[in-house]
Formats: C-alpha cells, structure tokens, sequence
C-alpha cells in the first residue's frame, strides 16, 4: 500500500514539474518560422550533378490577437552539390527558419528522377523533422520548379492542388497515391520495380475567359533501381490498379447493340491470383471481378433486357481486359520489369522453389511468365426510371 502511494506522488510531481518546464510554442517563435508545405526536385541549372530546390510554404500571421491569418505562399529556390546542402542553402534567402514538419509534397522533375531519385529522397528519410507519410509525385514533362511557379496562384496554392488531386484518385482510379515509406520499402527488394504517380500543366480558361495553368493527374513513372524508364498513361494507370487490386471506382463507357452509350459506375473490385509452376515454365491467371451500377443512360433506348446486360457486362469485360493486357504486354516486352507485384505471388506459393531458382534472375523470368486475364462484370443495380435523362434529336 506504501508503495502505491509513494508511487501516485512522485507521478503527480513529475506531471507537475513536466507541466511547469513545457510551454506551448509563442506566437514569436511561429511567426519566425517557414512552415514548408511542398517541395519541387529538378537538377541544378549551374552546378554540374547538382540539385535545384523549389519549395512553397503558408507563412502564418500571428501578429494579431486571436486567430491567425494566412499570407499567400512564398516560393524560393536553392542549389547545391547535395540535397542537404540545397536545403541548408535555403537560409541564404530566407528570413525564417525553414519548418520540414508541415511538409506533405515531393514533386521530383522528370529530367531528375531519370538521374535516380533515391539520392533525393535519402534525406527525407534521414530528417527528423520530415513525416514518412509524405506524398511522392513525378512531373511529366517539364521541370517540377515550373509547377510550383506556375500553378501556384494567390486564391488556390499548388499544395492545395495536389491536395485535391490525391482526394479524387479513388473516383477515377486512374492513379493513386504513393508516399515515402512506400517508395523507401521498394529500394530494398530487387525483384520489383517501383511505380509512382505523374502530374503534368495543362492550360484552362479561367474567369474573363482568361488561360490559367492548372495541374493533372498522368497515369504513373515507372522506374528500374531508383531511376525513371517509362511512363503508363491513364488508361494503363486503370489496368495496372487492377492488376494490383487497387481498384476502388471508375466510369467504364460502353455501347449498346444498336450504339447508345451507357455509363458504368465501378463500385466494387477483386482481383485474385493463381499462380503455378509446371515443368519449370511460369503461369499466372488473373481473375478480376467487378460489380457496377448504370450511371448514365444517353438515349431513351429501352436496355432493361436480360439480354443487352449481359451485352453491357461483356463490353465492360472486354474494356477492363484490355486495359489489363495492355500493362502486361508493356511490362514484359517493352522494359522487362515486374511493377505490380507479380514476384509476390510466386514467392508465397513456392517460397523455397522461389528463392532457389528464380529470385536471382527474376527480371528474365518474369518476361517468360505467360498470362492469363479473366474480368467478369455484372451490373447490380440498374436505377430503372424507365425515362432516362436524354433528348432525342428532333431536328432543332
């Protein structure tokens, strides 16, 4: 009994003393800090093999009683023979103190991550400051400096953009999100190769019909020991999602038999493997199972048949199957390297088979795989309303 009160006050005077010695941050010390929200890689324009910064942070106006303001973002670049000491370079134009803890975007520019990107992303994973479940994109097509200087505006920032991207992927499935953990983890097994998502600038009108740059989701980079070797657009983006069972929702469009367009709405998906290993050749089905709703309807042709369902249901297979193709033939005879996991299923049926004759020249043997594609579609619900939303052209 003794020792549990003896216990109880030393653990209120340690509380006490701990409350008494912690004290929340002063409004001084935010304001003197450069809360960095994004950050663009691309390669030095001046110091050979170098490294150009781009970051884009919220500065916080606690200047003020009660709730802080936000100013509009601040963009600086810095250059260095290393990422640390860009990042350290950054102080040279800066008159705050850079804050790593609020940062949620890498963009890395495509001339940069063709050089190796795991030379970047070290020190990310290295800093204390820096969360793990940060955001990795490529930008196709240009610099990533260019994103942070272009499609940054005063009424929407570009990490707020990205922001926005990342919340509609699971809509479109076109792409996903790929963070730094996930990026880390593939440096270490030699089997896979590492997939990540693409932005690029496209130009849309803006209010007085006046063109503003914007940014786009475009499929994904894939790369071979840490360096960029091929892209997947956004169709392929859909098979490879498929193919990783990472399919959430999606529009699949197809005709009628006599040519209406009918809107498909993904709202389930499965994707299993069976793979097999017979007289020493590779063989993998992949069984992909999908369950849709009518969306959209653009005619007022009657399709509330048994017949035209099952129709629909062959074309969405078709479409998904093809997609799925698609990224297989690109993977095997175009670059030769398994980005969607296939060594996986290999290694959990034959472990010891596996790692015995195929994990050392697994990039040979994954070309040799020979695949089979199944995709059953069926329509769930079918919003029958009998009068679709759609006008029939009468000649106005």
């Amino acid at each position: 009994m003794r020792k549990k009160i003896l216990l109880s006050i030393l653990l209120i005077f340690t509380l006490s003393f701990t409350a008494c010695n912690t004290s929340p941050i002063s409004r001084h010390e935010i304001n003197d800090l450069e809360f960095i929200r994004s950050i663009a890689i691309d390669t030095s324009k001046s110091i050979p093999d170098g490294v150009r910064l781009t970051m884009a942070s919220k500065r916080l106006d606690v200047s003020g009683g009660g709730s802080s303001g936000e100013k509009k973002s601040t963009k600086v670049s810095s250059e260095g023979r290393t990422m640390f000491e860009a990042v350290r370079n950054f102080s040279t134009f800066l008159d705050k103190k850079p804050f790593w803890g609020h940062l949620e975007y890498v963009v890395i520019g495509e001339e940069a991550a063709k050089k190796g990107i795991y030379n970047y992303l070290d020190f990310f994973a290295r800093d204390h400051e820096v969360r793990m479940n940060i955001y990795v994109f490529i930008m196709k097509g240009c610099c990533a400096e260019d994103l942070m200087q272009k499609a940054d505006r005063s009424d929407r920032f570009v990490f707020d953009r990205l922001k926005g991207l990342i919340h509609s992927m699971d809509g479109q499935s076109v792409s996903n999100p790929v963070n730094l953990i996930e990026v880390m983890y593939i440096q270490d097994l030699k089997a896979l190769s590492l997939y990540i998502p693409c932005v690029e600038m496209v130009n849309v009108t803006g209010g007085e019909d006046e063109d503003v740059t914007d940014i786009k989701m475009a499929g994904f980079a894939i790369f071979e020991k840490g360096k960029l070797v091929g892209f997947l657009d956004e169709d392929m983006g859909r098979g490879l999602n498929l193919l990783r069972n990472e399919m959430k929702s999606g529009i699949y469009v197809v005709n009628t038999p006599k040519g209406s367009k009918v809107s498909l709405e993904v709202i389930n998906s499965k994707t299993k493997f069976y793979p097999e290993i017979k007289d020493g050749n590779l063989f993998l089905k992949v069984k992909v199972n999908m369950d849709s709703n009518i969306g959209e309807i653009d005619s007022n042709e009657d399709i509330f048949d048994n017949e035209v369902f099952t129709f629909l249901e062959q074309e969405q297979s078709k479409g998904a199957k093809q997609e799925i193709d698609k990224v297989i033939d690109y993977a095997q005879k175009e670059i030769g390297l398994d980005f969607f996991s296939t060594a996986i299923n290999f290694y959990r049926k034959y472990p010891i088979k596996w790692k015995e004759m195929y994990e050392k020249d697994w990039k040979n043997w994954f070309t040799k795989i020979k695949f089979t594609v199944e995709v059953e579609s069926k329509i769930r619900r079918t919003y029958d309303i009998r009068e679709p939303n759609a006008v029939e052209d009468d000649g106005r």
